[in-house]
C-alpha cells in the first residue's frame, strides 16, 4: 500500500479531580461538579453540545476545538469526563486551560499517568 497515510489514532484523556495536593498521587475522586457547572466550565472554552438534545449511550456529547467530551448522565455530580482528542494542535491548549481553571487534572487511561 505505497504511498497510503497512516491515519493517526485519536488520543483519550480522562478529566478527574483527585483528592489530596498537586503531584501527591490518590485514588479518590472528588466529584468535577454538577451536569450544569461542568457543561457551564466547557463552554467557557467553546464546547458545547449540538443543540440536538440527544445523548449517546448514556452519554452527554460535547463538541469543542479538536476534542469530542463525553459526559455520563447521571443524577447528580459528574465524576469524571472522557475527552477524545481529534486534532491536538487545536484541543491541548483547551484542555490545558480548562483543567487549570477548574483545578481538574487530566490521566491518560492508557498509562495512568496524570497531568494539567
Amino acid at each position: 500500500m505505497k504511498g497510503r497515510r497512516r491515519l493517526a489514532r485519536d488520543r483519550q484523556i480522562v478529566i478527574l479531580k483527585a483528592a489530596g495536593e498537586t503531584g501527591e498521587v490518590s485514588t479518590e475522586m472528588l466529584p468535577l461538579g454538577s451536569m450544569a457547572e461542568v457543561t457551564e466550565a466547557f463552554a467557557a472554552f467553546n464546547t458545547a453540545d449540538d443543540g440536538s438534545g440527544r445523548k449517546s449511550g448514556g452519554m452527554h456529547i460535547l463538541h469543542g476545538p479538536g476534542m469530542v467530551v463525553e459526559i455520563p448522565v447521571m443524577d447528580g455530580k459528574v465524576s469524571q469526563v472522557l475527552v477524545t482528542v481529534k486534532d491536538e494542535d487545536l484541543a491541548w491548549s483547551v484542555l490545558w486551560r480548562l483543567s487549570r481553571k477548574n483545578g481538574w487534572r487530566m490521566m491518560d487511561p492508557n498509562s495512568g499517568q496524570t497531568f494539567g
